[in-house]
């Protein structure tokens, strides 16, 4: 049924496109017949945007879709671009969904937002009659393909392919004033402005993306990476025709189409950075009752495991993700692969082959941490490579490696050192046994003074 309906859908907007394309006779010019037309009433073009949901991956900064009506022949439709089903986290990162340009009946495609109390915002385009019909033509033409070329969350998402189409349609140039610029202007900084605090997407921010998110300088049509912030970037951009005119892309001001419940884009937990603090917190006071001999040994095994577990979960998953990945705002070179990589899991493996001792550690603990202290100075002098998240990250490990590097870390887990003069003679007298301060824990026996002997320095536990 819903296949009859698109068809039926297609073919209503093909028969009146052309009948909008028929030429006048010779007597009548082109612009006296549009002159007797209302542009507005027979083609009208508004952008909607649906506010953002965590209800799945790829709604979590909205939906852009384009709404084209013709009231003069009671046709109101929605062009969207939709994925087949719900699309799961590693498939939007390796681009191995596919998607299509639907066509539907406003009334009927707007139903799926009003039952998820999703607020829509509705922006009218200043489009005049032949663009209209050039955009109508493109959007139908794109619906009958059966699977849209693009795959690409971050290039081609739902709001930059629409506009891609309102552009091409256009007769003229789109004109972006700085507003375009707040959000910033690379892959990476906009991902993580416009991204809730709390969400997986900001955590990613941190430490994800390839040279082409963090070095490419983005052209402003390209910077509509997310669809809920559209309104406020497009406020200011304008068309400027060949012969130098120009008008405002929004015909009136944004408007609430239907006005939902709160924003959905998991604001309502704990900011990121403050779970990254609480983290560092944690480490430092672990530290520190692990200086002071405070700390159960079980419960620091436990942290430096945990620790341990994310480091590598993050660096295996850059890895795979750079290897394997077909996006290029993920795949390839990432920054961050110079401080989140396998090479600890390597050396851990040599590690514990080679059968290393705590020196040559604590240089491997001394070396990672002036190297992570080194790469946050210099991404901070070299442009958007830097954010709270992953200063706050890096600064976890950093201070742990420090911590574990300490000498006098090291101390508390190396038992008293008793020292015996003899063992062979039945002269033996009391000897003192002292702890690294010099303070009496306990009594032990030694050689008399007849005897030579032997040193023992002592074990670890």
């Amino acid at each position: 049924m819903s296949a009859t309906r698109s068809l039926l859908c297609r073919l209503l907007c093909c028969l009146v496109l052309l009948l909008s394309f028929v030429r006048p006779s010779a007597a009548q010019s082109e612009q006296e017949m549009f002159a007797h037309v209302d542009s507005a009433n027979f083609v009208k073009a508004t952008l909607m945007i649906a506010a953002p949901s965590t209800a799945t991956t790829q709604s979590v900064f909205g939906h852009a879709f384009l709404r084209m009506q013709c009231p003069s022949a009671d046709l109101d439709y929605c062009f969207s671009f939709e994925t087949n089903d719900t699309q799961d986290f590693l498939a939007i990162l390796n681009g191995t969904y596919d998607e299509r340009l639907v066509c539907a009946p406003t009334k009927e495609y707007v139903a799926q937002y009003i039952e998820e109390n999703r607020t829509i915002t509705a922006c009218p385009l200043n489009i005049t009659m032949p663009e209209g019909q050039h955009l109508w033509q493109s959007l139908d033409e794109a619906s009958m393909l059966p699977v849209y070329p693009f795959h690409d969350y971050f290039h081609h998402g739902c709001a930059q392919e629409i506009m891609v189409f309102i552009i091409g349609a256009i007769e003229g140039n789109v004109v972006f004033d700085k507003q375009s610029e707040v959000f910033g202007t690379t892959v990476l900084t906009i991902g993580h402005n416009t991204s809730s605090p709390s969400s997986l997407f900001r955590f990613l921010c941190a430490f994800m993306g390839s040279t082409d998110a963090s070095d490419r300088l983005l052209p402003p049509a390209e910077r509509c990476i997310a669809p809920y912030v559209l309104p406020e970037m497009l406020r200011g951009a304008r068309i400027v025709a060949d012969d130098g005119s120009d008008r405002l892309l929004l015909r009136d001001e944004p408007y609430i189409y239907y006005q939902g419940g709160p924003m959905d884009n998991g604001s309502g937990l704990l900011p990121v950075t403050v779970w990254l603090g609480l983290l560092l917190t944690l480490v430092l006071v672990v530290s520190l009752l692990e200086w002071r001999g405070r700390m159960p040994r079980l419960g620091v095994r436990l942290l430096d495991a945990a620790l341990f577990i994310l480091y590598s979960g993050i660096s295996l998953l850059l890895l795979f993700v750079g290897l394997f990945s077909t996006l290029s705002a993920i795949s390839g070179w990432c920054w961050t692969m110079l401080i989140f990589n396998p090479v600890p899991l390597v050396l851990l493996f040599l590690g514990r082959r080679l059968g290393w001792g705590q020196r040559v550690w604590r240089r491997i603990y001394l070396g990672y941490a002036l190297w992570a202290m080194l790469y946050i100075l210099v991404m901070l002098g070299v442009g958007n490579h830097t954010n709270a998240e992953q200063i706050l990250l890096v600064a976890v490990f950093v201070s742990r490696c420090l911590f574990l590097y300490s000498d006098e870390t090291m101390k508390k887990y190396t038992t008293p050192t008793a020292r015996f003069l003899s063992l062979d003679t039945e002269d033996l007298v009391p000897l003192s046994v002292q702890d690294e301060k010099g303070k009496d824990i306990g009594i032990g026996t030694g050689g008399g003074q007849n005897t030579g002997g032997w040193v023992g320095e002592g074990w670890e536990k």
